[in-house]
């Protein structure tokens, strides 16, 4: 049965039909129906209670005006009554409790915060909300509860914008709305929708590089969204800022930092996701970034490589390359802990468009065991910040001991995007000095993979078994000191020629055969020198 109201106070009366106060609480009970008319309004100032089983119809509005805190549970959960219209004048704000709130047409703030606590606001396809710098929603912080999940339609219209009046109470209160426009071209499934929350704090994952950033980000999950571009604009407050404002731009993080034509404007964020699952959204300094995929034979098995010196926990947690024969880089790349699936540290080079043998940037990143080179986090591009602008460039890799290789073709690398390469697939791919005749600048493996050549103990320029600063007599008499016998176990060294974490010149595994033989084919003679 409904109870028809064209625009009625509610002040605590007690009302039958199943819709009655209860402690002065506006309660619509289970069965019980609430029919707001076409410009309608039923206004409560106590606490609102929506049993999940009642019905809350018509196209007026519900509003919520007063003078103290108010709680009102929205009895929803996959299903139960829907609010065409809520508006919030209470300056003393609103709190979700209960069940969660669905919306179908409008959310309004006039007056007073509405803070989802651990509930969760949901806003149909349809619905839009809108507030100000001193009336707007809290989310609750992290993920899970607390989020405003948008439902999204099957049939959007391309360009759709969908806005959020979100901000926090934690110290300073402050005002952070956010955006999204739904880009054409995406495929939504039935019952799809996206679930938005806000973080008042530095990104834990922020790579210590980045210097100029925001206390703030919006953690973001999706359900049924594929094929998408999705346009966010993001803003926060002079107090969110760290460093250099001006230096910040939009940046999100999805197991790994995607720059995906981040921007800036005064106290905005812009960027771009394309077809992530989960993301949040955030703001910070950004350099140039690339994704080199490299592989090095010395650590080969298969179509990958092995992870034994990092199983081992025999990979330094600091970049290994502050040595002469890398003219003493002395970045400051560490972590506390490395990564899984890691197989060694390299040297990422950009190198003059120009003139390649200049170096313009270099950068310590860390090898996975299928080629990927990453940042010390070991999920995101390598980032040049502060060392390299935009700009074309041959990206360069070197490794302890490896023949060093570099790109046979520039990459147009910019701040809004990362962008990769990939030498393990073709030989082509890396630089081929015609003047060098006894070997190509990549060892194919034989398996549709081509790898940097191994067998470099010394770190220069070439692999050779006999003659002046050959890589047998830095085994044998430099590392092992002369003696054939001797084994160091559980070592990093430019020696260990296989990256096993053993060095030995005689018995199984031993790094004089893999010199020999399976780098140089038995062949003393022979003499291997990298393409640069």
């Amino acid at each position: 049965m409904k109870k028809h109201y064209k625009s009625v106070l509610l002040l605590g009366l007690l009302m039958r039909l199943g819709i009655s106060a209860q402690a002065q609480d506006l309660y619509v009970g289970s069965g019980a129906s609430m029919y707001i008319g076409a410009g309608g309004t039923v206004a409560a100032r106590s606490n609102v209670i929506l049993d999940n089983a009642a019905t809350v119809g018509g196209t007026g509005t519900l509003l919520l005006n007063g003078t103290s805190a108010q709680t009102i549970d929205g009895g929803y959960t996959s299903t139960g009554p829907v609010i065409n219209t809520l508006v919030i004048n209470n300056a003393a704000g609103v709190s979700l409790t209960g069940n969660s709130l669905r919306i179908d047409s409008s959310l309004t703030l006039t007056a007073g915060n509405l803070y989802t606590a651990d509930k969760t606001l949901v806003l149909t396809d349809t619905a839009r909300s809108h507030g100000s710098a001193t009336a707007y929603i809290v989310p609750a912080s992290g993920t899970g509860a607390g989020y405003i999940k948008q439902l999204l339609s099957q049939t959007y219209s391309a360009g759709t914008l969908y806005s959020y009046p979100t901000g926090d109470t934690t110290g300073t209160a402050e005002y952070s709305p956010i955006s999204f426009t739904l880009n054409g071209g995406a495929t939504v499934a039935a019952g799809a929708y996206y679930q938005l929350g806000l973080v008042n704090a530095d990104h834990p994952n922020r790579i210590s590089l980045h210097t100029s950033y925001i206390t703030r980000y919006w953690p973001v999950t999706q359900s049924g969204l594929s094929n998408y571009t999705i346009s966010y604009l993001g803003n926060y407050t002079a107090a969110d800022v760290v460093g250099t404002a001006t230096a910040i731009k939009g940046s999100t993080y999805s197991a790994g930092w995607v720059y995906n034509n981040g921007g800036s404007a005064t106290s905005i964020v812009t960027g771009d996701v394309t077809n992530l699952s989960n993301f949040d959204v955030f703001g910070q300094n950004i350099g140039v970034t690339v994704s080199p995929k490299v592989l090095l034979q010395g650590a080969m098995s298969g179509t990958t490589m092995t992870t034994t010196l990092r199983n081992n926990n025999l990979i330094p947690a600091s970049q290994p390359y502050n040595t002469a024969s890398f003219s003493n880089y002395n970045g400051g790349e560490a972590v506390a802990t490395l990564p899984t699936g890691i197989t060694d540290w390299v040297l990422v080079d950009l190198r003059d468009a120009t003139t390649p043998t200049t170096i313009i940037a270099t950068r310590a990143g860390l090898v996975k065991s299928d080629g990927t080179v990453t940042d010390i986090d070991g999920v995101s591009p390598v980032d040049f910040l502060g060392a390299a602008g935009s700009g074309n460039y041959y990206v360069g890799i070197r490794h302890r001991n490896h023949l060093a290789i570099r790109s046979s073709a520039t990459i147009a690398a910019t701040t809004t995007a990362s962008r990769s390469y990939d030498f393990t697939l073709s030989q082509s791919s890396a630089y081929q000095n015609v003047a060098i005749t006894a070997n190509a600048a990549m060892k194919d493996m034989g398996n549709g993979r081509f790898a940097m050549w191994g067998g470099n103990a010394n770190s220069n320029s070439n692999v050779r078994y006999l003659g002046p600063s050959n890589d047998q007599n830095f085994l044998l008499n430099t590392t092992l000191g002369g003696n054939t016998g001797l084994i160091l176990s559980n070592t990093y060294s430019n020696a260990d020629l296989n990256m096993n974490g053993t060095t030995r010149y005689l018995g199984p595994s031993n790094d004089q055969n893999f010199l020999l033989n399976t780098v140089l084919g038995g062949n003393t003679g022979l003499i291997l020198t990298q393409h640069l």
